[in-house]
């Protein structure tokens, strides 16, 4: 049964539907994306304090096994980011996934529609998303004056697929990873990281969050991380709660257990 949450982060009122009967922990609002969402709005908002990260102005964000997309349209709704891609697996992608952005997209979020029954019959994307692989590294707008709202799409992405879906190649590499509960499975771990390998370069960073459910996976996570040439530093929660700041003793307690790491690629 679906349900409603409507979230306020950095003054943007975000509302997510989910469905936690559905039996898929893709539509729920886990405590790891609420952490990373609320995290990423922080250090942006003051990122003359993190000179490392990169500025998303004209930049791409993609956001893996991104459930109900809440990590996603706060880099496009917050962060401010050009294009935003959210990205799952097929049946999700098109079900709330797809639903929670366009509820979150505004007025003009996207480039002028064309080619949508190619779009829809290819299942390269939804139907109501209107990017497509030869999208222009320039957001348009039909006021030259004015710059271009950022451009937040859903794209399906299976990390076991030897290619990148053709939507996302125009934006490589992407400045910014996100991913939250992603490290669940240990047979998934080396598609992951080739995913998130060939999505990126030399400069990129990704973030990503998950829960203390399985020690042994995390651990074997990291592993893999650096057999693909990955530096993995962990946050520490006092890092965390001083970067976020000021939330209620209720959400705090809501997201304990959620841990944050930045991970960069090894010069070399």
């Amino acid at each position: 049964m679906n349900q409603s949450r409507t979230l306020t982060i950095a003054n943007v009122q975000i509302t997510l539907t989910q469905d936690s009967t559905s039996g898929s922990h893709a539509t729920t609002i886990w405590p790891a994306g609420l952490l990373l969402s609320h995290y990423i709005s922080s250090i942006y908002s003051s990122r003359a304090k993190h000179r490392s990260l990169p500025s998303l102005d004209q930049k791409s964000v993609v956001d893996l096994g991104s459930g109900t997309g809440i990590c996603a349209i706060v880099a496009s709704r917050v962060l401010g980011a050009s294009w935003t891609f959210a990205t799952d697996l097929s049946e999700h992608a098109k079900g709330i996934l797809a639903a929670n952005i366009a509820a979150n997209r505004v007025a003009g979020d996207l480039p002028p529609a064309r080619d949508v029954q190619q779009l829809s019959s290819s299942g390269t994307l939804d139907a109501d998303v209107v990017v497509t692989s030869e999208t222009p590294k320039t957001p348009r707008s039909s006021n030259p004056t004015r710059p271009a709202p950022p451009i937040l799409a859903s794209v399906p992405l299976d990390w076991l697929s030897p290619t990148l879906p053709p939507t996302l190649l125009p934006h490589l590499p992407f400045s910014l990873i996100l991913g939250s509960d992603t490290l669940f499975s240990l047979a998934l771990l080396p598609a992951f990281f080739r995913t998130l390998t060939a999505l990126s370069g030399p400069r990129t960073i990704a973030l990503l969050a998950t829960e203390s459910r399985d020690p042994a996976v995390i651990e074997e996570a990291w592993k893999e991380a650096a057999r693909c040439g990955w530096f993995v530093k962990k946050l520490t929660w006092d890092k965390i709660r001083k970067t976020v700041g000021k939330l209620d003793e209720q959400w705090w307690e809501e997201v304990e257990g959620a841990q944050v790491f930045e991970l960069k690629r090894k010069r070399g």
